[in-house]
């Protein structure tokens, strides 16, 4: 089937993701399973917290995966305001 998305202008409708992982077969294996899904943009990827907090803070995304068990602390703990 052929993609009928309008990506004309500015495609406004794309969700963008970062995903936190810490094991690099992990994020790889995310991010190639939303690179084939249409409206989904991965932005970027982080494998601690600070990196997550800084890159979340400058890419402003609409969703972030994250590992609970990252090597400075709990995704948990970064989530909270």
């Amino acid at each position: 089937m052929p993609n009928t998305r309008d990506t004309s202008d500015t495609d406004t409708t794309s969700i963008t993701v970062v995903i936190v992982d810490d094991h690099e077969v992990v994020a790889l294996g995310l991010r190639a399973l939303l690179a084939d899904a249409d409206g989904i943009d991965v932005i970027g990827t982080a494998t601690t917290c600070e990196a997550a907090v800084e890159l979340v803070t400058k890419k402003r995304p609409d969703v972030v995966l994250m590992d609970y068990r990252l090597p400075d602390g709990t995704g948990a703990e970064t989530a909270r305001p």
